[in-house]
């Protein structure tokens, strides 16, 4: 065997050099194929992320619009409430807020920055001093009425003008930001 490997080692020398050349065209074709590949995988991701930005703007400008109308409609629902002093009339019918109304105006606001975080909380108590002032009342006789105390007027005045201030403030947030 090796009197015949003396006898054609040019001829093996050759053929290793033909397979190597092969081995290397093809690794290189291979190599090609894999930096196209990077490149395809990359072009997607980068239209993935522009296309997570665009998701991502379209929600925040879904998010402003929601806040927005909601604190509007609870807004316009204190309307026909007396600002200064409640009234047990008004107060009995007054079923335009709930407390799931008021949950939804705090989620709506989890979405924004610390200021509108703040701001749905102080409506939101406002909001609820005002609904629980309103079951309270729902919850006597209507032919005797409800008789308020001067805390509950003052609370009640106060929850209204925070409420409203809250409210108009938070509309204001949505708009400045979309």
């Amino acid at each position: 065997m090796l009197s015949w490997l003396d006898h054609h080692a040019g001829s093996v020398q050759a053929l290793a050099a033909v397979a190597t050349l092969v081995v290397t065209a093809w690794l290189a074709r291979l190599t090609g194929r894999y930096v196209r590949l990077t490149g395809d995988i990359a072009a997607a991701s980068a239209e993935q992320a522009r296309l997570l930005g665009d998701a991502t703007r379209k929600a925040a400008e879904i998010a402003d619009s929601s806040l927005r109308a909601h604190a509007g409609r609870l807004r316009a629902s204190l309307e026909g409430l007396s600002r200064a002093e409640p009234g047990d009339t008004q107060l009995r019918h007054f079923t335009l807020i709930t407390p799931s109304h008021v949950d939804a105006l705090e989620v709506l606001a989890r979405q924004k920055d610390d200021d509108a975080r703040g701001q749905a909380v102080l409506a939101a108590m406002a909001l609820h001093t005002i609904v629980g002032m309103a079951e309270r009342v729902r919850g006597t006789k209507p032919n005797y009425g409800y008789g308020f105390s001067e805390q509950e007027k003052a609370e009640y005045a106060t929850a209204m003008l925070e409420a409203i201030q809250a409210l108009e403030h938070l509309a204001g947030i949505a708009d400045a930001q979309t």
